[in-house]
């Protein structure tokens, strides 16, 4: 091993004593969630993994950004995300094909684990969905600081601060598919030689660097949020510093329940809304697992009842009601609504109730689902997410 290489591996080894260190001095986590907590940091190891020695800035690809492999942020279940690092300097294109989604978009970011900065606020954004194209459904846009001389077709001025593009492709039923696009440099070739030792190390730095920001920005943003009174209840926010679409009001909170204690989250509807979605994430801001528990629902998923309200029960066990928020054997954790492109923008509400008088606090009209309808319920959502292309 070089010496360049054996120094870079020394921040490694001290992640987990410096999260340790971090979560004393927050005062988040507790011990009895320390061993999930170690599971987090690894997580967040993993994706700057991706992001650093997947891709490369000379021939950029898209690799995962966030979603059911690395959950952290509490990726919406229905948007596939991916992430390519760019050279704001350099001239890009990105064609291919566009799907029936409900939202597809390309984000330019500053930040994220290429550069050891964890992403600050969206630069720009080009909804795909709008672009013009051939009769084939086929799009190609140009990105470059100024355009070349000599180019023609479609063009976007690249924001100077750029490092990365995140793109989004969101649908909501298994009829959907997203488009196929590919991601070009044109300034130059790609990468001939494999990464030299000094070059590894310095990735390495980024990737610790990385880890340590962005696990201290999501324990933080949970405290935040408890030590705000938000437990049971929820906040609006607009994420428009981290990344958050533009024309998406969030809201979010944390749950904490007993075993005989329930949540019921209830809201009207917009008159008009693009997509919406409510799902649930662990106590350290990351998705809870939605392919194998009910644990996220979007508009076209959720029951809505007679009088038009929409009403979800978050509870440890199978209320025996439609909307069952599973939080897949946690007792505590976070809760986030989003409505895109709402109007007029619902503002949820959340109750707490005994566990046995959840029917007696729904619509009498509210289904009944017994055991096999909810195993062929869990069977349709298994096959509709593995049968996505999430990474």
């Amino acid at each position: 091993m070089s010496p360049e290489l054996a120094g870079a591996l020394g921040p490694v080894s001290e992640l987990l004593q410096a999260a340790d260190a971090l979560a004393a001095d927050i005062g988040y986590p507790e011990p009895e969630l320390r061993a999930a907590y170690h599971r987090q940091v690894l997580l967040l190891v993993a994706q700057a993994h991706a992001q650093l020695f997947a891709t490369h800035v000379e021939s950029p690809d898209w690799v995962p950004h966030t979603g059911p492999l690395f959950p952290w942020g509490a990726p919406n279940h229905d948007t596939v995300y991916r992430f390519a690092p760019i050279d704001a300097r350099g001239s890009y294109r990105i064609c291919g094909t566009r799907g029936n989604e409900t939202v597809a978009s390309i984000m330019f970011r500053k930040g994220g684990a290429n550069t050891g900065e964890i992403h600050g606020a969206t630069l720009g954004e080009i909804d795909v969905l709008a672009l013009p194209e051939s009769g084939d459904g086929r799009f190609s846009v140009l990105l470059s600081a100024e355009r070349r001389a000599g180019e023609s077709g479609l063009w976007f001025a690249l924001p100077p601060q750029t490092t990365g593009i995140i793109t989004r492709h969101v649908t909501e039923t298994p009829e959907q598919r997203e488009g196929i696009w590919s991601l070009e440099r044109l300034d130059r070739g790609p990468r001939t030689q494999p990464l030299g030792a000094e070059e590894t190390a310095q990735r390495i730095a980024h990737l610790t660097s990385f880890v340590r920001r962005l696990n201290e920005f999501l324990l933080r943003l949970v405290k935040r949020l408890r030590d705000g009174g938000y437990t049971n209840t929820l906040l609006a926010e607009r994420f428009q510093g981290n990344g958050g679409i533009a024309d998406q009001m969030y809201f979010q909170g944390l749950f904490e329940l007993g075993a005989d204690e329930a949540l019921i989250l209830e809201s009207e509807l917009p008159a008009s809304v693009r997509y919406w979605s409510v799902q649930l994430w662990d106590p350290f801001y990351s998705a809870i697992d939605f392919i194998f528990h009910s644990a996220a629902f979007n508009g076209r998923q959720a029951h809505v009842s007679a009088d038009g309200k929409v009403r979800f029960v978050l509870a440890p066990s199978d209320p025996g009601v439609p909307n069952w928020l599973d939080p897949a054997g946690w007792r505590r954790g976070g809760m986030l609504w989003r409505w895109h492109s709402a109007s007029p923008v619902a503002v949820p509400e959340i109750r707490r109730v005994p566990l046995g008088e959840v029917r007696r606090q729904l619509p009498p009209a509210t289904p009944a689902i017994d055991a096999a309808s909810r195993a062929t319920e869990r069977a349709a959502r298994i096959r509709h997410y593995q049968g996505r292309r999430r990474w």
